[in-house]
Parts: structure tokens; sequence; C-alpha cells
């Protein structure tokens, strides 16, 4: 199915419903995550703008940064939305997830990894895989490739999503009797990004394993290969966009990740996509904005198929298989998702696609 076939079927069933279908767009729009947020939010944007002509599709954009718990429900429940869109990083899940759920709001975090909401039988969906699966592959790739003293940087701005990083890399590493290391900064704190450089100059680590926005985590990569010139390194997910490849520069090259979003996928219906986001920014579409879209893409799949009744409806929904932008995402009985990781790595200060994992 082409896009302008998937927009008119995808539209044809909302317009088939009795009423608009209400979107509320939630995320931290001014904290240490932004990016990421802002980035998947246009994304949503873009797809309710082609999916919502007529206006069928509404929604409200609400900015999480500042609000408690119960600020947060009463937004929500003022704005009584079919469904929420977001938030876009674990340490924001920690806040809005629990809220949609005791709301019955169902709730689709288009970034969200975390293995926290994993396998529980609750209002929340998502097209991503949990982390475990993009985890475990690194750190099976790691072995592969000699690694024998590895260390780990994170930064506690984002710590759930961290927390399973951690605890695999950890016991993946002392089981085999090898020395590794952790280090974490805070985002907001000024200087905490150069203590972490002077750390690892220190330790002289073999590999680096990055669990960082993408900026962050570039600037990393050229501060510590400047001196430590053969040092291998491994990125998770959320670091793998064009910021880090902008700020790592020509000391990014070989860095290698396990992901499922692929920026040069070969798919017509993302291919479209990626076109008229190259034609409207001249740079790629980063993994939040894509996703982004995905995600309304499924909302508005689980309305038709629930005909407009997504609360009272929702357990009966799943297991289904959603047809993504890049590829079929399988959803199981919780709403978890599987698709396919890929090894990709930086040549010539571009991700390249390498064989599945």
């Amino acid at each position: 199915m082409d896009m302008a076939s998937r927009r008119l079927f995808l539209l044809v069933a909302v317009v088939g419903c009795s009423r608009p279908m209400r979107v509320l767009i939630v995320g931290d729009f001014s904290g240490a995550t932004s990016t990421l947020h802002v980035e998947g939010r246009e994304g949503i944007l873009w797809a309710i703008a082609d999916l919502s002509p007529s206006q069928k599709i509404v929604y409200r954009v609400l900015n999480v940064h500042s609000l408690d718990e119960e600020k947060l429900s009463q937004e929500i429940a003022a704005y009584g939305p079919d469904v929420i869109l977001g938030p876009f990083d674990s340490a924001t899940g920690m806040k809005v997830i629990p809220v949609a759920n005791s709301l019955r709001v169902p709730i689709i975090p288009p970034t969200v990894s975390s293995s926290l909401w994993s396998g529980q039988r609750d209002y929340m969906a998502r097209i991503v895989p949990e982390n475990l699966q993009e985890i475990r592959s690194i750190l099976y790739l790691m072995a592969e490739d000699g690694v024998s003293k590895p260390l780990l940087v994170y930064t506690e701005a984002n710590e759930p999503y961290a927390r399973a990083w951690i605890g695999e890399f950890t016991n993946f590493w002392q089981r085999r009797g090898l020395l590794c290391q952790v280090l974490s900064y805070h985002s907001a704190v000024k200087g905490s990004l150069d203590e972490v450089v002077k750390k690892i100059l220190l330790w002289k680590p073999q590999a680096l394993v990055l669990v960082t926005p993408g900026d962050e985590g570039g600037l990393l990569v050229q501060k510590v290969k400047e001196k430590l010139s053969g040092l291998q390194v491994y990125v998770a997910g959320w670091a793998m966009d064009r910021y880090f490849l902008r700020w790592s520069g020509k000391y990014g090259e070989g860095t290698k990740a396990v992901q499922h979003f692929v920026v040069s996928h070969t798919n017509a219906v993302y291919r479209q996509l990626y076109e008229r986001f190259v034609a409207n920014y001249q740079q790629e579409p980063s993994f939040g904005f894509v996703y982004g879209y995905e995600s309304l893409l499924l909302a508005v799949d689980l309305y038709r198929q629930s005909r407009g009744h997504l609360r009272q409806k929702w357990f009966s929904l799943f297991p289904k298989t959603f047809a993504g932008l890049q590829s079929a995402v399988y959803l199981d009985q919780y709403g978890d998702a599987t698709r396919t990781l890929y090894l990709i790595q930086v040549v010539s200060n571009q991700w390249k696609v390498g064989r599945e994992r």
C-alpha cells in the first residue's frame, strides 16, 4: 500500500467513527531530554496533518515538565482524550504512564523502551521493543569483538532507561570474570561531562558504552578519542542520531549500535516520508520523529478497530500486527512490541546498516 492509499484508508477509518479522535500529546518539552520529546511531537503533528485534513482528529499538546502527579491527572481528566501519545523517555514515563493507567486512558509512548512496564496488562502499548533485546545484542557483539575492559557511561537525566543497561552490563562482564566500570553524570550540572572525560582517561578502558543523548555522547567521544585513539565505542539507540554524528565528527568513525530503527530503510512508505522530511529540513529524520509519526498511525488503527471505543475495548485489541513505516511490528497480548534488530555502524560520518542481529 503506497502512502496516498494508506492516508486515504486511515482517514476513511477515522471519518467512519461518530466523532473525532481526541489525542493528547504529552512530553517534557523543556527538560534535559527535550530534544527527543520535541522531535517526537513533530512526528505526531506531521501524521495528524497528513491524516486529518478535515479535523477528524483533534489534539492538545501538554508539557509535563513542572506538573506534579495531581495536576497531571487533572489535566488529562479535564481534556478526556481517547489516547495519549508520549512521553518520549523513561524518566518522564515514570511520571505519566502510572497516571494514564490509573485513569484508564490508553497510552502509546513512541520511544519509551524501558522494560519497567513489560508484560503488564495495562492501558499501555508501544511500538519499540523493551530495551533488554537491544542491550543483550550489544553485549554479545562486544564479546564477539574481543572487548576485555569495558566502561558504561550514562546520564542520570534518564536513569530509569539506563537501569537495565547498568544491571545487564555489570552482570554480563562479571560472569566472565572481566573488570568493568560504570560512570554517571547529570546533564544539568555544569562541568559534569568534563569530569566524566577525566575519569575515562584515567581508567583507560578498551571499550566505551554510551547510554546518553546523541549530542552529549558525540561530545564525549570527541574529547576522549583525541587521547585514546584505539577506543571501541558502542552506543544505545538513544544516542544513534544526527547529533551524535555532528558532535563526534571524525572520532565517531566505527561506532556501533544495535537498533530497530534504520534511517536509510528502503520501504516505499517510509521513503516517501523520509524524502518529504529531507526536502523540508535538509537533514535526515530522527527515530523520535519517525516513531512519533508511527505512534499516531497505530493509534488511528486501534481507534478504527475499536470503532471509536478505545477505552472500553482496549484489552480485546491485542495481540495484533501493526504495519509500521519500515516493517511490520508485532504487538503481544500486553501491547509489547517485537521488531527486527540490525547492527548499525558509523562509516564516513553516516549510520550504515549491517547484518541482522
